[in-house]
């Protein structure tokens, strides 16, 4: 996965907002689909944070108390086809995941692709679009 090079010397600012992010499905190893807003076109820059929420201790008591905690797994996408508007207003896109470390990588796609529904149910996905404004010569 090659990630892109930005040379902040040309950057005037970075502004970012967020987006809803449904329908997460991976589909390849460096690739994935989601459903966003209206807004986003081919080469958008989409940072996404997933995070599975995992228990601290022993789930198979029935303890009402069971502490979790959240692993966030982030990574880049850049935005390579936008398909037509459904009737919801959101759009399907496609994505390319740029820029994932191993680690991360291992974690979230074992959890992704092992998990039956209810661990499905406990993953978060955020989105948040990045615009980079470069500087006018």
């Amino acid at each position: 996965m090659g990630a892109s090079k930005i040379n902040t010397r040309h950057l005037k600012d970075i502004q970012t907002q967020d987006i809803a992010v449904t329908g997460f499905e991976l589909m390849e190893e460096a690739a994935c689909k989601f459903l966003a807003p209206d807004g986003l076109t081919a080469g958008d820059v989409v940072l996404i944070k997933a995070s599975f929420k995992n228990p601290c201790e022993n789930e198979e008591e029935e303890d009402e108390q069971i502490l979790y905690r959240r692993r966030v797994v982030p990574f880049v996408t850049r935005i390579k086809r936008v398909y037509s508007p459904r009737k919801s207003g959101e759009r399907r896109v496609t994505a390319s995941i740029e820029n994932i470390t191993e680690s991360d990588k291992k974690f979230f796609f074992e959890k992704f692709f092992a998990a039956d529904e209810e661990e499905r149910s406990r993953l978060d996905i955020e989105g948040r679009r990045i615009d980079f404004h470069e500087v006018d010569d």
